[in-house]
Parts: structure tokens; C-alpha cells; sequence
């Protein structure tokens, strides 16, 4: 019986090793299939697309800057955004340099972004300029950021993702399926928020088996359209990573 993930037979030995690749390894293996089709549209009011190689470009310029920042493998980077490709950009970014990445909901109240953000180490913070400017820049954890930068507006605290320029561009920080890839916050409606710990074999999995068989049937042509957050697992599954691996 043939399985959806047996198109990764050609690619093993070669670019990874093991039973799954990287999260990365997903989008340089679309980004070389594709690279002129479409990747990400936001109408935001007017349209933006960015090409599955422009896509490449963005997350190796950012990674390199993060690396360049001082972010090294296991370092937690922070997302709170509403949902763009910019928040698509900085959650590629992260793994570029080795990074987990941890999604927290745009609509939390800023203490909990205050706790979970000291309570991961964070160290660095991509955000919404509005959380920026609510962020205490004398916290401890924020006063031990690498960065803050805003996926909006530039604040009195932060600049533009589009504006970093990195003094050289560097090669991804390899990883493999066995290393952590995100740590996933609970909504916390009857507590405190749980995190989950995800390896990337344990997302690119769920993404191969999400489209085997009678489930998904998913391919290039295909449009998947980001109505849930981001930061939910589902969204981030079910759209993003899915069309990084079908160059939809």
C-alpha cells in the first residue's frame, strides 16, 4: 500500500536521516520543487504574495540575523501575532537557527504572556507592535532578551521584521526529528496553561499521516486558507505546515 510519506524514500540518506525530516527540510524541498509558485498571500488591504523562493530567501534572512543575535540550538523564541506571513516568516526563522518556537495566543492577557514568556526562558520575542507596547521592559526575562521585534508597526522598543539586515547570510542549524521543535501552550480554561514539548518528528508526522489515504488529499494546486490562529496546533498544522510540504 502506498503512503504519503513515501515520497520522502528519495530524500532520506541525503538531505536527512531517520524516519522523518526537520521541519525545514519540508520547505527546501518545496522551495526547490516550486520555487516560483505562489507560497504566502495576506490581503492586508491590498494583496501580497510571496513565491516559495522568496519564502527561502525571508527565513534565511531573518535566521541569520537571530543566529547573528546570538540564538543558538534549544533557545526559545517567542511568536504573538495575529495571523500574517510574517508570523508564518519568524516561526521558520526560529528553526533556521536551531530554535524552538514557542506560539503564545495574540488575545492573552499580558501577565500570562509576562509568566509563560519567563517561564520558557525566552530569548527572543516576535510580536504584534499592540503587545509590544504592552510588554514591562524592566521584567527580568524581557531585560534578557536577545531582541524584540515588532511583525507590525516599529515601536519605541522594537523594529520591523523587513528591516533586519543580517552582516552575512549563514546556513540553517541542522536538526533532526528527535529534536524539539515547539513548545505548545494549552488555552488555560481551567488553569494555568500546560505546555506541550514537540520534537519535529512528532509535527511532520501528523502532517504526512493527516494526508494519507481517505484523509486529505492535498497537492501544489491546491489554496488552504488560515481562518483559526496561528498559535493553535490545528491551524498551524492542518494550513501551514501542510502547505509547506505540498506547495500549496
Amino acid at each position: 500500500m502506498n503512503h504519503s510519506w513515501d515520497v520522502l524514500d528519495q530524500y532520506r540518506g541525503g538531505l536527512f536521516e531517520g524516519t522523518w525530516p526537520a521541519i525545514l527540510d519540508l520547505l527546501s524541498i518545496t522551495k526547490e520543487k516550486f520555487p516560483k509558485r505562489n507560497g504566502f498571500t495576506v490581503f492586508n488591504p491590498e494583496r501580497t504574495t510571496l513565491t516559495w523562493e522568496e519564502v527561502w530567501s525571508e527565513v534565511r534572512r531573518l535566521g541569520s540575523y537571530l543566529i547573528e543575535a546570538g540564538i543558538k540550538a534549544e533557545d526559545k523564541v517567542v511568536i504573538n501575532g495575529k495571523n500574517s506571513p510574517a508570523w508564518a516568516l519568524s516561526y521558520f526563522a526560529a528553526l533556521w537557527a536551531g530554535a524552538v518556537v514557542v506560539p503564545l495566543d495574540n488575545q492573552m492577557p499580558i501577565d500570562r504572556v509576562h509568566a509563560l514568556g519567563e517561564f520558557v526562558e525566552a530569548s527572543f520575542v516576535f510580536a504584534d507592535a499592540a503587545i509590544i507596547n504592552q510588554l514591562n521592559k524592566e521584567a527580568p526575562w524581557v531585560k534578557n532578551l536577545k531582541g524584540i521585534v515588532s511583525l507590525t508597526n516599529p515601536t519605541a522598543a522594537a523594529v520591523n521584521y523587513t528591516t533586519l539586515r543580517p552582516k552575512k547570510m549563514v546556513e540553517r542549524v541542522k536538526r533532526t526529528e528527535h529534536d524539539l521543535a515547539a513548545i505548545l501552550f494549552t488555552s488555560g480554561t481551567t488553569g494555568n496553561e500546560k505546555g506541550a514539548m514537540l520534537t519535529h518528528g512528532n509535527l511532520v508526522s501528523d502532517v504526512f499521516q493527516a494526508c494519507d489515504g481517505i484523509f486529505l488529499q492535498i497537492s501544489e494546486v491546491d489554496v488552504l486558507y488560515a481562518l483559526l490562529p496561528l498559535h493553535h496546533s490545528y491551524s498551524c498544522t492542518a494550513v501551514l505546515l501542510e502547505s509547506i510540504t505540498h506547495g500549496s
